[in-house]
C-alpha cells in the first residue's frame, strides 16, 4: 500500500491500514461472539471458516478482474498504437 502512495502520504496510508485492521478485529470479535452466544463454539468456528473461504473467493475474483482489465488495456494500446 505504501508503494502506491506518494512519500508525503505514507503516514496517512499507514494509519488507514492499521485502523482498518483494528476495526476488522473488533467487528469480527463482536460478530463471532454474538454467533457463539446464540449457538455453540463449533458452529462459530464453522462460520469463521466460511467467512475466510468467502473472502478468499472474493479476493481471487477481484484479482482476476483486475488482471483481465489490465491485459485488455495493454492489448488495446498495442492495437491503437498508443
Amino acid at each position: 500500500m505504501l508503494r502506491s502512495t506518494p512519500p508525503e502520504q505514507h503516514g496517512t496510508a499507514n494509519s488507514m491500514f492499521y485502523n482498518s485492521t483494528d476495526f476488522g478485529v473488533a467487528a469480527g470479535a463482536l460478530l463471532l461472539g454474538g454467533i457463539a452466544s446464540m449457538s455453540n463454539y463449533p458452529f462459530m468456528y464453522r462460520c469463521s471458516a466460511g467467512f475466510m473461504v468467502l473472502f478468499l473467493i472474493l479476493y481471487i475474483g477481484v484479482r482476476l478482474v483486475k488482471g483481465r482489465s489490465k491485459r485488455e488495456y495493454v492489448e488495446m494500446s498495442r492495437v491503437s498504437g498508443v
